[in-house]
This record gives C-alpha cells, structure tokens and sequence, in this order.
C-alpha cells in the first residue's frame, strides 16, 4: 500500500510534465485504487493534461482530467502503470491517490 501525489502536491504541478509510477502487487492478488483528490486541467476529452492508468497484465488504460474524483478501481492485476502528463499550459493543484 502506499500513496502517490503528482508532483509539487498540494501545490500547482509545472508545465510540460511526463511522469511514470509502477505500482507492484504479490501474484494472485489485487490492487485497489482509490483517489483523494483530483484537480487535473479539464477538457471533455482529457488532451492537454491527462492522468492514465494503465493495467499492464490486459493493456487497458482508463485516462482521467478535471475535478471530478474517478470511483474507486479494483484491478485484478499485479502490475499498473500510472502516467502523469501536462502540456505546456495552465494546469491545476493535480492528484492525490492510494493503493
């Protein structure tokens, strides 16, 4: 179990950001994803910045931006992916998530 925060957290993050955390699970086990907080620049398609994860056992993402906390995610894998990408614009506080 642990905690990841997008950089500069509780802060605004920097422009021009690409990021990558693995998050790594015992065989035959779980891991949840549950978000705290969410404050990642909005468009309805997530194109400028973006949050992606990514479980790497299947290759299916689900990428998330705005204000809005994402439901909790309980992935039946033991290896996922978490991106972080912002453009070089404006951009917001970021996230706050546990596994």
């Amino acid at each position: 179990s642990g905690t990841l925060v997008s950089p500069n957290y509780p802060y605004p993050y920097a422009t021009g950001l690409r990021c990558l955390s693995i998050i790594r699970a015992p065989k035959h086990s779980f891991i949840m994803i549950t978000f705290e907080h969410m404050d990642i620049e909005d468009e309805e398609y997530c194109l400028y910045d973006w949050l992606k994860i990514v479980d790497l056992d299947r290759n299916i993402s689900a990428k998330h931006c705005g204000k809005i906390i994402p439901a909790d995610l309980l992935m039946d894998t033991t290896m996922v992916e978490i991106r972080f990408f912002s453009d070089n614009a404006e951009g917001g506080v970021g996230y706050k998530l546990n596994y």
